[in-house]
């Protein structure tokens, strides 16, 4: 079973919620929480998962997670360790954990890191061989750098043919958070036809988070407890008084 993916491109907010359970037990729990919050999407930090490198548990997680979410989409996340992911994984354990997932035909989007440059065309064949989006994701978390620097990032994951582009930066100032907003507007202006999650991390940050499709764009995280992210209800109500 996959969920419906909606045209994420199409100028409405869509809202994804993490699920970022450790156990199967809580994980489950998770999944019931976010789907009755009605997300447009979920992303399973399946990294966070003890046991997800053992084939039972990964199979058994998967099964949880889609029938839970029923219709709702599902994206993939593995996240590198060195990229602030929960388990240190072998390279060859997370692109064996990637391809299961995908050819378990339960996901509809799957996530990969920018520097696995050389590993991309073939995750993305096999994605699009499964029916299943192709997300090329990249942090920095102690940054933001200059313009033309952000917008090469975001052309080099387009050009390595993403369906979802996601850029994080860290901002030392809201002049900052303004210069990632600005590059999103020019570059979905000039050139890029696809949806893309564009994120200011931390406090200063944080009105990204709130007025995420008013700066470019409409994929945007929320959450269902106490994180950095806003509550989902809160996001959507903020994002009608701001944009109706």
């Amino acid at each position: 079973m996959k969920g419906v993916v909606p045209n994420f491109n199409d100028g409405k907010l869509y809202v994804t919620i993490p699920l970022m359970a450790t156990s199967l037990e809580d994980l489950r729990e998770q999944a019931k929480t976010a789907k009755a919050n009605d997300p447009d999407m979920v992303e399973w930090r399946a990294d966070a998962l003890v046991g997800i490198d053992k084939k039972e548990v990964r199979d058994e997680a998967i099964n949880i997670v889609r029938t839970e979410m029923g219709t709702v989409p599902v994206l993939f996340t593995c996240r590198d360790f060195c990229d602030r992911g929960k388990q240190d994984l072998p390279y060859e354990v997370k692109k064996e954990i990637l391809e299961a997932a995908i050819c378990s035909d339960s996901i509809d989007v799957v996530d990969i890191e920018l520097p696995h440059k050389e590993y991309i065309p073939k995750l993305r064949e096999l994605a699009h061989a499964h029916g299943v989006l192709l997300l090329i994701a990249h942090h920095d978390w102690e940054k933001t750098p200059p313009k033309e620097e952000m917008k090469r990032i975001i052309r080099e994951e387009y050009d390595l043919g993403a369906d979802i582009l996601k850029y994080s930066f860290a901002p030392q100032s809201y002049g900052d958070v303004a210069d990632v907003a600005e590059v999103t507007l020019e570059t979905k202006a000039d050139w890029q036809d696809r949806p893309c999650f564009s994120i200011s991390g931390g406090e200063k940050g944080m009105i990204s988070r709130i007025c995420g499709r008013a700066l470019g764009t409409n994929l945007c995280f929320a959450s269902i407890g106490k994180t950095m992210q806003v509550h989902i209800a809160d996001l959507r109500r903020l994002d009608k008084l701001i944009l109706g």
